[in-house]
């Protein structure tokens, strides 16, 4: 019920935002029109049949004052001046509460041939006044934009700081030697945040390199990157740093309720939204702070990791710092071996699946939300069969599920070494409500995917030539690896211990002795077993000897980005930031495009209402001063949009006023109306086109 009311306040909040924008547009249109002499029929908020309406000399009404309006205007003789006590002009609230309009004599965006030769008429005024009209919603919509920008930083705004936390294996930042930790303090010499980075790299041009600006452990260093694009937009390889707050990234009870589900999984049950690790096996971790200063101390998620390694496998103690109040508590967490990482695609879609060796573990569930646990799954459960699918890993799983989207699938999975068939819902985003994770607990094999990437940075180590594909015959799915020489293995991770120490002593490589189990799940039934000889090359003994520890889970679905808060110090430097980051939307938006003609952007990069309206809806989920910057970015796109030289746009009609001013008389009606269809037949075109793509990733 939550949850349901929430949706609704961000629905109502993402309507009236846009509105807000679009009438302020119209309202810049319809002041500069006033000042002109222009006559306006009517200033509308929303659209559709009026519910209120105002018009000096009759006063508020319900419904529309236009129809007595004009029977007193025709008694009166038909000349507005002949009623000089009533307005010409209404005021409607419509029942389409979206956006809004302003109607002027003699003036139709779609309808050039809608003249009026009457002395305060659109075509009556001066091209220049004109001008002055068309261009005011532009106008308009800058301003909005700066003023909520300038709210914003007057308040402060969180975003993600300049500190890398990941950089991909051979991705241009990688091959350019920058760091997990590095500080970028500027690119190009500019100071931005991380989110300013990511934009710098995606809008760069083909073969130019970014001048990065690091701090590295207080020394100062200067880095040149050259993006390259992955995915229809360029980029570099990197992901800012995860620290060790628990995320308060979550506003929806289910979400919260999913949190502490992965939480408590992870070990870290009690932990909330805010708390912090403060130290591992009570040593405190370190606090760092930013070149700048203008961030409190913060904790890295790194420093952990090096913690946890320095463990090697054993369980690690770490004390939470409550966020509010209370006396900081101890946990234990177990570390698991990490996994390496190959690329596979899932509908389409570019999807990483963690393996060693080629040895991939079956699908589990991580953490379960309300809906998914309601359906009998919980966390921990193993998935023995999802729909025609045995034995799945991460990624035939998750294809499974996706391949059932709005439809419900079969599954059969083990808990407690007991199997149990259920039948899962499958939502139209196709997801069932549970992070699918790879079950480290579990000593039994997924098959390899035969869908594989093209080789790229993004994931280097492709399922292809991968040392299991040497084991003949191939591991049965589900087959369960019981025993690596003389070792008993219980669980993957044991595994790959077992054969690191089996190759341990021998890195020009080793003939390993696998006992493996079949799978049988039948009652009263012995599992077959088969040994066989698994020979292992110097690279595969490099790689296991390389692997590191983590704790499964604990990654930025459960701890936040560090973040710096965006702040101006006074009311003169939030005006300041405010235009100043309103100039930047304005030309970003225009470098968009020429990046587009460019080749260097994919158009199905591009968002439309349904992107838009979604992307709204996340920023409205995250607080009043989010929503606030989000409409500030529409208005200052919307400015740009609309001026742009395309007919039916504003920019349109003011390259028709231009030709009208430079010929002396405006452009043939005809060709105005085939300009006016070519406009509308590209825009309708476009916005199908885009939508398209927005509904495409919306439902996944």
């Amino acid at each position: 019920m939550i949850d349901t009311l929430l949706n609704i306040w961000n629905l109502v909040l993402i309507v009236v935002g846009f509105g807000l924008v679009i009438v302020i547009h119209e309202l810049g249109h319809f002041a500069a029109a006033r000042w002109a002499g222009i006559r306006c029929h009517a200033f509308a908020v929303g659209f559709g049949p009026a519910i209120f309406s105002w018009r000096r000399g009759l006063g508020l009404r319900r419904g529309s004052s236009e129809p007595l309006y004009r029977r007193m205007l025709a008694t009166a003789g038909g000349e507005p001046s002949a009623l000089p006590a009533v307005s010409p002009t209404e005021y409607r609230l419509n029942c389409i509460p979206f956006g809004g309009y302003v109607k002027m004599l003699g003036q139709e965006d779609i309808d050039p041939s809608a003249r009026s030769d009457a002395p305060d008429s659109y075509q009556s005024a001066k091209v220049w006044k004109r001008m002055i009209v068309i261009s005011a919603g532009v106008i308009a919509n800058i301003i909005l934009a700066a003023a909520l920008f300038m709210i914003v930083f007057a308040v402060g705004l969180r975003e993600p700081a300049a500190i890398i936390g990941e950089v991909v294996p051979d991705s241009p930042a990688d091959q350019a030697g920058l760091l997990p930790g590095d500080v970028v303090t500027a690119v190009n010499g500019q100071p931005m945040t991380f989110s300013d980075l990511r934009i710098a790299a995606a809008m760069s041009g083909k073969d130019e390199s970014l001048s990065l600006t690091i701090d590295r452990q207080g020394k100062a260093i200067t880095v040149a990157v050259a993006p390259e694009k992955k995915d229809g937009v360029p980029s570099i390889g990197i992901a800012p740093l995860t620290g060790l707050t628990v995320t308060d990234d979550v506003h929806r009870a289910s979400a919260r309720a999913q949190l502490a589900s992965a939480l408590a999984q992870i070990g870290l049950d009690g932990a909330a939204p805010g708390d912090t690790v403060v130290a591992a096996d009570g040593v405190p971790l370190p606090e760092h702070v930013l070149p700048d200063a203008k961030t409190r101390s913060y904790r890295s998620l790194l420093d952990l990791i090096a913690a946890i390694n320095a463990t090697h496998g054993a369980p690690i103690q770490v004390t939470v710092q409550p966020a509010v109040g209370g006396d900081p508590f101890v946990r234990s967490l177990q570390p698991v071996i990490e996994l390496q990482y190959a690329g596979v695609e899932v509908e389409d879609t570019k999807y990483g699946v963690g393996h060693v060796l080629g040895l991939i573990p079956i699908m589990s569930v991580g953490a379960a939300s309300p809906q998914a646990e309601a359906q009998g799954l919980h966390a921990g459960d193993v998935f023995v069969r999802l729909g025609d699918v045995q034995w799945p890993g991460v990624r035939d799983g998750v294809a499974a599920i996706r391949a059932h989207r709005g439809r419900s699938i079969d599954a059969t999975v083990l808990r407690d070494g007991q199997s149990i068939d259920l039948t899962l819902a499958v939502n139209t985003k196709g997801q069932i409500g549970f992070a699918p994770v790879a079950a480290r607990q579990s000593n039994r094999i997924a098959q390899t995917p035969d869908q594989l990437i093209d080789s790229g940075w993004r994931y280097p180590a492709l399922l292809k030539n991968v040392p299991v594909q040497r084991l003949l015959p191939a591991l049965v799915p589900g087959s369960a690896i019981v025993a690596v020489n003389e070792t008993t293995t219980h669980t993957f991770t044991d595994i790959v211990l077992a054969l690191r120490d089996a190759t341990s002593t021998q890195p020009s490589g080793a003939d390993i002795a696998l006992t493996v189990q079949l799978p049988n799940l039948a009652e009263g039934e012995a599992p077959a077993q088969e040994h066989r000889t698994w020979r292992l090359e110097a690279a595969d003994v490099a790689a296991l000897q390389a692997l590191g520890w983590e704790i499964q889970g604990l990654d930025v679905s459960v701890l936040g980005f560090v973040e710096e808060t965006i702040k101006a110090s006074g009311p003169l430097e939030a005006l300041a930031m405010g235009f100043h980051r309103t100039k930047r939307v304005i030309l970003l938006t225009y470098l968009t495009f020429e990046r587009l003609f460019q080749g260097q952007l994919a158009v199905d990069q591009l968002r439309g209402p349904v992107g838009i309206a979604h992307t709204g809806f996340y920023f409205a989920e995250r607080g009043i001063i989010w929503v606030l910057f989000f409409l500030a970015m529409v208005s200052a796109n919307l400015a740009v949009v609309n001026f742009l030289p395309l007919p039916i746009a504003d920019g349109g009609q003011f390259l028709l006023l231009c030709w009208e001013g430079i010929r002396g008389k405006p452009a043939p009606v005809a060709v105005q109306n085939a300009i006016a269809l070519a406009g509308l037949v590209l825009i309708v075109g476009l916005f199908l086109f885009i939508t398209f793509h927005d509904v495409v990733r919306l439902l996944g």
